[in-house]
């Protein structure tokens, strides 16, 4: 019989036998989306569709989206349903203050304590949460009608006030917020925010900003009370929002525990308690699946999936991702300056092998786009020879024919830095291209850091090496994406700033047309593509291992709705 996550409703005898069979588990852009009626996680007490604005932006469609050890089921004689609902992530967050990072850790965790005013829903169009409804009277003014009655987990009311305070907090340098750049790109005037009484909210942009509601998907809302009050690591360790969770414990490297509210304003969810558990071995998380020690496990390595659809009691879950995995090139440091050296870095790296080798799907990414209508850039070929032919060209070269090639008279060696276990299989990806770039005459190290280490490295000053493996996503406007390459984006790892890029960016951020926009997207694609600032390697598909005992459809955008779980019958 396979075994299920539930409410323990077995006898006390069968209870014990659990306990003492248990093996110790763990503890504690495109024009604005067109809006949708259909509710968002978790779903507001009334299906009330974003109004069209006037005039309204057109909406884009969203894209289609070593063995481990052994594990020993835990018996049963009949089905047992058991909270806490525990899932297992790749890495631990850094902060759950969401004005600090736009991590999917964070995210997928602070999303369910601070509510957004809209939100993405599975079918990756926008739809309502604390905004009741929206309108837009003119290219430049946007108006918030929100919800009445909604309270923060303080006891204290949510209002318009909490709105402008969020928006300020997000340009306020104090918090050296990610998403400042995103505030910038929507020119909203920040002197001239209107709340007019407690549920309105008035923003007023300096030109048309297409992807209002697709940027503020990504800003929880925050209370001004509890900010005014609280340190600066209580915001950090114990969030305070409007959502149907609240963090009860966090335990650093361990786990965080969120319990449902009983008070929340909107559709209660099922799931009562949930553990998030970040293990970085791959292995590891796989065995906790195995054993019934998880509900739903992230980054499942490919490798895995038979056995794990050959196990009973669980099961594989995957969906095609919108995350650009990539090899970021820092093009401030010599001879990576030359666009000839980078896109001989692209020529050189052998995806297919990875994704026939390692990966076993996907293919060879194009673009970091993920805009519904195709691209016509083509992918980089693995082509060795035109590799060496443009380090021949720019002198990089191997002149005294031991296998290395130099730079200035010095012998070239550079590093690669990942994550481990924050992607698929991330750490094997980059061994894999530090062969590569061995193999045409750059001895590469590929090194894996913490993923904590590796983000400080790459904020503020950036310290990375040269070549450093990361993955950007998931927008699915076009424009998004295209932020993620340019000079002011915070986290821009390469210091790429091609001046064609960043006029033709500039341009599309206030462009409504949606022809117009499609042909400034692909331009985007065609510039980004030969400046080459990445070595491009794939849209990552994410494979999550799931209990029987869970009903979870994964999304394209990686997001995990707590609030749409559900204990299966």
């Amino acid at each position: 019989m396979k075994k299920q996550l539930g409410r323990v409703t077995v006898s006390l005898l069968l209870l014990a036998m659990v306990l003492a069979l248990l093996p110790g588990c763990g503890t504690p852009a495109t024009p604005a989306p067109e809006p949708t009626v259909a509710p968002t996680e978790p779903p507001a007490p009334e299906d009330t569709p974003v109004p069209e604005a006037t005039p309204a932006p057109e909406a884009t469609a969203a894209p289609e989206p070593t063995p481990a050890p052994e594990a020993t089921p835990v018996p049963t004689e009949e089905p047992v349903e058991q909270e806490p609902l525990v899932i297992v992530i790749g890495v631990d967050p850094i902060t759950l203050n969401g004005l600090q990072s736009r991590a999917r850790t964070t995210g997928n965790i602070i999303w369910h304590v601070n509510e957004r005013l809209v939100a993405r829903g599975s079918d990756m169009k926008m739809a309502l949460l604390l905004a009741e409804s929206i309108e837009q009277p003119d290219d430049l003014t946007w108006v918030f009608n929100l919800h009445e009655g909604v309270m923060f987990s303080n006891g204290e009311e949510f209002t318009s006030a909490d709105v402008k305070f969020t928006l300020e907090q997000t340009v306020d340098p104090k918090w050296n917020s990610p998403y400042a750049g995103a505030i910038a790109d929507l020119t909203i005037d920040m002197d001239n925010i209107e709340t007019p009484d407690d549920y309105t909210v008035i923003l007023h942009t300096e030109e048309a900003a297409p992807l209002m509601l697709e940027q503020l998907d990504f800003i929880g809302m925050y209370s001004e009370k509890y900010f005014s009050e609280a340190s600066d690591a209580e915001i950090s360790q114990q969030p305070v929002g409007t959502g149907p969770y609240v963090v009860t414990e966090w335990v650093k490297d361990d786990h965080i525990t969120l319990e449902l509210r009983d008070d929340y304003w909107g559709t209660m969810p099922e799931i009562e308690t949930i553990v998030v558990r970040p293990i970085p071995d791959a292995q590891t998380r796989l065995a906790e699946l195995l054993a019934g020690n998880a509900g739903i496990v992230l980054n499942i390595s490919p490798d895995d999936t038979e056995r794990v659809d050959a196990t009973e009691g669980v099961h594989m879950a995957t969906v095609n991702g919108g995350r650009e995995i990539f090899i970021g090139i820092r093009t401030n440091i010599e001879p990576f300056t030359d666009v000839r050296v980078r896109q001989a870095l692209n020529y050189a790296t052998n995806v297919e092998a990875i994704l026939d080798n390692l990966l076993g799907v996907g293919e060879r990414m194009a673009t970091g786009s993920n805009y519904p209508v195709p691209s016509p850039v083509e992918a980089y070929t693995y082509d060795p020879q035109k590799a060496a032919d443009l380090l021949d060209e720019v002198g990089v070269v191997d002149s005294d024919g031991d296998g290395v090639r130099e730079w200035n008279g010095v012998p070239l060696s550079v590093e690669i830095a990942s994550p481990n276990g924050r992607y698929v299989k991330d750490a094997e990806i980059a061994q894999a291209v530090a062969g590569d770039l061995t193999a045409i005459g750059i001895p590469t190290e590929a090194k894996a850091y913490e993923w904590s280490v590796l983000a400080d490295m790459a904020m503020g000053e950036n310290t990375l090496p040269a070549l450093h493996l990361f993955g950007f996503g998931t927008g699915f406007s076009g424009q998004l994406e295209h932020w993620f390459m340019t000079k002011d984006f915070p986290m821009n790892t390469t210091s790429w700033d091609d001046p064609e890029f960043e006029t033709v960016y500039a341009e599309l951020k206030s462009t409504i047309d949606t022809d117009t926009r499609t042909g400034m997207i692909h331009e985007l694609d065609q510039i980004a593509h030969d400046g080459a600032p990445w070595i491009f390697i794939w849209k990552q598909v994410d494979f999550y291992g799931v209990s029987d005992g869970v009903e979870f459809t994964p999304r394209a955008d990686e997001i995990i709705p707590y609030a749409e779980l559900h204990w299966a019958e």
